[in-house]
């Protein structure tokens, strides 16, 4: 955990490193971010020690550092980077480390041209007053060359910061609508992993240099925008990703948690640049992630690897082996080596509902279980156990008369027909 020390604005940030206890931690702030260009550094003091820390970091401890927050924690600080074996065991904590913070940060960058504060703003206003979004007339004429030359969604001039009695009411709604279609569209809300760090948050502040707002007073107030006639198509789609974002939220909060297959396809258009993100980042919020945080997860295994032990835990929850006959064709993973015929693709951006349906299913009757007997647990082989039950003679179609049987072998080699026709009655 950071002890942010005191220090005057723009002076470098101190702060000191030490373990401590989840079970029964002192008060902490958790911070949500995006780590932004891991080229672009500049030093922080850890411990009287130099550390090199993104640029959006040493911004964000900056500004919780003037908010006087003293207790913080930032993963690429608290956590080792460099050593694998430690970056696995803690990310399986993520969920608690949110979810026990007393207020985690959603950081969203220090707002340079003041866009982003403005539509911050804006949605502060939209909470004070409660009349509605009504489609004004322009109170101008002619319309103003910005207006004619210049398309609806660019950018507002800082100028526009604040809203200005005098001005035209129709301008000033499409510029503040301009400034929060450039909120909705900032890199923080596309990233996978800030899902389950809000979702598992009790409290999160949205935080853009010196403005802030509540979460719940931010999705309130995009409410009311959505039911205004300004929310046209452009808005809509860049709200896209923050709506994912409060979606996971209320599940999580409403204990209608997801299947882990069911948040990787609610998430797909969410970004990474790590493709067993796609697992771990969701992992703690799902409602099988306690039953699926076992030896065959860890953040170590390549992709291909964590995926075949998807499918391995599929099986032990539900006692099913079906999966094993769904189509190969789903098995196309990019830049990763080719998957074992048995399992599905759990990382494709699209999983087919027949196999999202498979793996869903409760646990039947079934008592098939896999076997790591003998076989490392990064095997591509799937070794099961059953019961014997006896012993296949001969096979018939269910299409032809009951007297027609074939050897066993012979039907193995048979071409599987492109249709079949029922004799009749």
């Amino acid at each position: 955990m950071l002890t942010i020390l005191p220090g005057v604005p723009g002076s470098v940030v101190r702060c000191t490193l030490e373990r401590t206890d989840l079970v029964y931690p002192t008060k902490y702030a958790a911070l949500s971010y995006c780590w932004g260009d891991a080229k672009t550094t500049t030093n922080i003091i850890v411990n009287d020690i130099e550390c090199p820390v993104t640029v959006n970091l040493a911004d964000a401890l900056h500004q919780l550092r003037s908010l006087g927050v003293t207790r913080a924690w930032a993963d690429a600080i608290c956590i080792n980077q460099a050593d694998e074996e430690e970056k696995g065991h803690q990310i399986r904590y993520m969920k608690q480390i949110y979810s026990r913070s007393e207020l985690t940060y959603a950081w969203l960058g220090k707002d340079e041209l003041g866009v982003i504060g403005r539509a911050i703003f804006f949605l502060q206003v939209l909470l004070l007053d409660h009349t509605k979004l009504v489609d004004l007339p322009h109170s101008h004429s002619p319309l103003p060359p910005w207006e004619s030359d210049t398309p609806i969604f660019a950018t507002p001039s800082v100028a526009t910061r604040r809203i200005l009695p005098n001005d035209c009411q129709r301008c000033l709604l499409e510029g503040n609508f301009r400034a929060l279609k450039a909120f909705l569209d900032l890199e923080y809300w596309k990233r996978r992993w800030i899902i389950q760090e809000i979702a598992a948050a009790p409290q999160v502040q949205i935080m853009c240099g010196n403005e802030r707002i509540d979460l719940h007073a931010m999705s309130t107030a995009i409410s009311r925008c959505e039911a205004s006639c300004y929310w046209i198509e452009e808005v809509r789609s860049s709200y896209e990703y923050l709506k994912t974002v409060l979606t996971f939220r209320s599940q999580y909060q409403s204990s209608s948690k997801l299947l882990l297959i069911q948040a990787i396809q609610q998430s797909r258009d969410s970004l990474s640049t790590d493709p067993r993100d796609k697992i771990f980042s969701l992992l703690g919020i799902c409602g099988d992630g306690t039953e699926l945080v076992l030896d065959e997860l860890r953040y170590q295994y390549p992709a291909e690897v964590l995926v075949c032990n998807i499918t391995r835990a599929v099986i032990r929850k539900t006692g099913c082996l079906d999966l094993i006959v769904t189509k190969s064709t789903y098995n196309t993973m990019q830049n990763l080596r080719e998957l074992p015929t048995w399992t599905p693709d759990w990382l494709l951006r699209d999983i087919p509902i027949d196999v999202r349906r498979l793996a869903e299913r409760p646990r039947g009757r079934q008592q098939v279980l896999p076997s790591a007997a003998d076989l490392p647990i990064t095997s591509d082989i799937l070794r099961v156990q059953g019961a014997s039950i006896g012993k296949i003679l001969d096979i018939t179609s269910a299409a032809k008369s009951s007297d027609t049987s074939y050897e066993l072998s012979d039907y193995m080699d048979r071409p599987i027909p492109s249709t079949v026709t029922a004799p009749p009655y």
